[in-house]
Formats: C-alpha cells, structure tokens, sequence
C-alpha cells in the first residue's frame, strides 16, 4: 500500500502535516528566521495595507479639494446641503457634536492590544488565528483607500470642518497644487518629517476604519481565547476531579462572556461617537461591519490562514512543483519518528483549512463554531485509507464499500470540472507520471468503467 501525502519534506523524508511538533519541525530545517517570518510577514502585510489606505485616501482628500475649488462661490462650499449628504439616520441623534479624534483612535486600538497579548499567549496554537486576523486587516486596509480614491464623496463632517481643523492652512495650500499619484507615496513620510505630525483625510472614506478595526480585532481576540483557554489548564487550577473541571468550566464562561461584552459595547460606544461627530456616514459603518465578517468568515482566506502556519512561504507554490508526492512502505519506513502508521492515526486527517463562525455572525449565529475544510483528493485519500484500515488483511474493497464511493463521489462531486489528474493526462497515454490518487481520478472519469478496474485502480495506491 502506497500513502499519498501531502506536505513532504525535503530530501524524500515525510514529515508531519500537523500543528504537534511544528516550531521543532522548522527550527531543525529552516532555522529561527523561518519561525520569525511566519509572524512577521502577515504583519508587515497588514502594515503594508495601512500604508496603501494612507496614500490613496490622501489622493482623495486631494480629489476633494480640487472639487471644492470648483463650486461657482464660497457660499456653495460651505452650505451643508451641498456639502455633505443627507443620513436620515444621523439626523435622528441631533445636532453633530465634535470628538476629539485621538479619543476614537484610542478606543479603536483596545483590543488589538488585546489581541497581541492572547495570540503570544499560547503561541503554538494561535498563530492561524493570527494569519487570519493579519491578512484580512491588510485587504480591508487597502480596499478602503482603493474605494476612496475611486469616488469622490463629500466629507460627513463639512467642508469648514474638513478645511479648518482636519487638513489646516498648510494641508490645504499643498492640497490645492497639482501633483501626480506618484508623490503621494511619500507624502506621509515629507510631511512627518516637515511638521512632525501626519497629514489627516478628507472626504468621505467608503467605509468606517474605526469600525472595522475593533470588530476584526474583537473577533480575533474572541478566538484566540476560545484557543488559549482550551481544555483544562493544569496552571490555571489546582486541584483534580469533577469540582475542578466544573470550576474552570465556569471560568471559560465568565471570560468569554466578559470579551463578548466588551466587544459589543465598544463597538456600540465607537459607533454611536462617530456617527454623533459625522465622522462617517452611517452607510459607511453598515459597509465596515459587513465586509469585516465576510472578509473573517471566508475560505479562502481560512485555508491559506492555516496552510501558512503549516508550510510557510512554501503555500505560494503548489506541492507537485517541488517533489512532495512520496510513496513509503508501512513496515519499515519510520523518518523523524513519522511512520506510516502515525500519518493514517492523525496526519490525515488534518484539515485544509479551519473557518471559525462567530456566534454574533447574524442571521447565521445558530451555525456558530469551527468548521474543517477539506480538498477533493483530502477526501478521497481519508475514504481510501480508512476503508484499507478497517480491513487490514484485505487485498480489495467489499463491493459494498465501492458502491459507497461511487455514492460518495457523487454526493461531494469529488471529480467535478477538469481535474489536474485529467489536463496532464491529455499530453499522455501512460499513467506513470500521475501519482496514486490522480490515477484513480483517470481510472474514475473513464467512460462505462468496469468494477473490476475501478477495484484494480483503488488497489494500485
């Protein structure tokens, strides 16, 4: 029997999929700048997205100046009918009352903070969480300044405001200029380094950063604790038996309670002081809360949260391009103290990707947890390999179990479209170039397959 497996190490040795072991495992052949680079690069892209939001919204502070210029008189600029646009919703709080920026700023950076101390806190099993985290904050980031340069819409707050207190004499008269897209990438550094303190944004920006900000933080460190927290710590409670468990039961409760109260009633007190200063548009803060859970909530980004705690930089290219399909006998072959044995009890049936559902995902909160994504070939192998282990002096499947895989092939579409195993197969009539389970695949999609060759195929792996 062949194992068909997935993350290979180099030089033929196999090599564990799983979390256990997984610092050791990168220390021992790539060295301490790999483990650092698997922190560090999530945030420098997320500090990447930061910067770009900067220097696009600073484009469309400047588009907004340019506009105003263009109104026929003065009195046009500073009419608030035409210079801001009606939220009906804003309008019911009353009349705007102005915030002190740094006041928001500071409730917007609370749990980020937070949200650094529990991912170092269990470290060895937070850094998916923080992947996730890291990379969705550099789209939402990058989107916003993106969408803001696109389409000119009025500041929420005025253009008196926008001109006296935001951009000031300096900030205007620079804005007023002509200047190309390309000067705006150093304009936060020029100005910082001219007046030492950064230039701040007009018009509108789609969607609200505050509000987007503390409910992706709030939703990592929500998960981040569910992590740190899991099973029963020895170092939290003494003490053993039933009245132990039940009292740290209760702890994990009251925690996560008191973060999910904390969570909502920032989020209600950030809300509510951005929207009474018009800081944003009520649509904007709406747009910020939606796209966060989507951006939170998405496979894609769950599956390369957990292929780069996994592999590193090595998920940017596909496993077939640098030798990672390996056969090994389950009697002798034992590398690292990864046999054969041990990937069929564990290795396998890690995920491709873990996407977790927050309990506040309304209208969806009743599906709320972790859900485990797997690939079409995960699939197949896990079937393969269970069906071989619950008859182990087998040579081929019951037809019991092959109609259980037609079924289940049908039932998951574990074939669909144009597999890889079919596009390589067009250059080539052999199979020898295909591994177990593409093979299987050709062997599958032939026409009017015979179920002694359908058996033959399952059996050749």
């Amino acid at each position: 029997m062949r194992v068909y497996h997935l993350f290979e190490g180099g030089g033929g040795e196999q090599e564990p999929t799983c979390r256990e072991g997984m610092n050791e495992r990168d220390l021992r052949n790539h060295g301490r700048w790999w483990v650092i680079s698997k922190w560090l690069l999530p945030a420098m892209f997320c500090g990447l997205g930061f910067y770009l939001q900067s220097v696009f919204l600073h484009y469309a502070t400047y588009a907004y100046v340019h506009r105003m210029q263009h109104l026929p008189d003065h009195a046009a600029r500073i009419n608030h009918v035409d210079a801001t646009l009606k939220d009906p919703l804003e309008h019911a709080l009353g009349p705007a009352q102005y915030v002190q920026l740094p006041a928001l700023d500071a409730i917007a950076a609370l749990f980020p903070a937070l949200f650094v101390l529990f991912s170092f806190c269990r470290s060895s099993q937070t850094l998916q969480v923080w992947t996730k985290v890291m990379v969705c904050g550099g789209f939402l980031f990058g989107l916003k300044g993106v969408l803001g340069a696109m389409t000119t819409v009025p500041d929420a707050m005025g253009w008196e405001v926008c001109k006296n207190t935001r951009l000031q004499e300096a900030g205007v008269a620079w804005m007023e200029q002509e200047h190309s897209l390309v000067e705006f990438f150093t304009l936060d550094f020029h100005w910082v380094m001219t007046y030492h303190k950064p230039l701040r944004y007009c018009s509108d920006m789609m969607y609200s950063g505050h509000t987007f900000c503390v409910t992706l933080f709030a939703l990592g460190c929500y998960e981040s604790l569910r992590i740190v927290m899991e099973g029963k710590s020895k170092n939290c409670l003494r003490g053993k038996g039933r009245p132990s468990l039940r009292k740290y039961t209760v702890l994990k409760i009251l925690a996560l309670l008191l973060v999910s109260a904390l969570s909502v009633g920032e989020q209600a007190v950030e809300i509510y002081y951005v929207m009474l200063s018009r800081f944003h548009y009520s649509s904007d803060i709406v747009v910020a809360l939606l796209l966060t859970f989507l951006f939170y909530t998405n496979s894609a980004v769950a599956m390369f949260a957990k292929q780069w705690e996994l592999r590193g930089l090595h998920v940017f290219w596909p496993s077939w391009a640098w030798g990672r399909t390996v056969s090994h006998s389950p009697s002798t072959r034992s590398i690292n103290g990864i046999d054969t044995n041990r990937w069929q009890r564990k290795d396998m049936w890690i995920s491709k990707g873990d996407v977790y559902i927050p309990w506040c995902c309304f209208p969806f909160c009743c599906m709320s947890g972790r859900g485990h994504l797997y690939s079409d070939d995960g699939i197949l192998e896990i079937y393969r390999q269970a069906m071989l282990m619950t008859n182990p002096g087998e040579t081929e499947l019951t037809n019991a179990q092959m109609l259980d895989l037609q079924a289940l092939i049908k039932e998951m579409n574990l074939v669909e479209g144009v597999p890889q195993a079919e596009v390589m197969n067009l250059f080539s009539h052999e199979t020898d170039h295909l591994n177990d389970l593409q093979r299987l695949k050709v062997r599958l999609l032939e026409p009017e397959t015979p179920q002694h060759t359908l058996q033959s195929a399952l059996h050749q792996v």
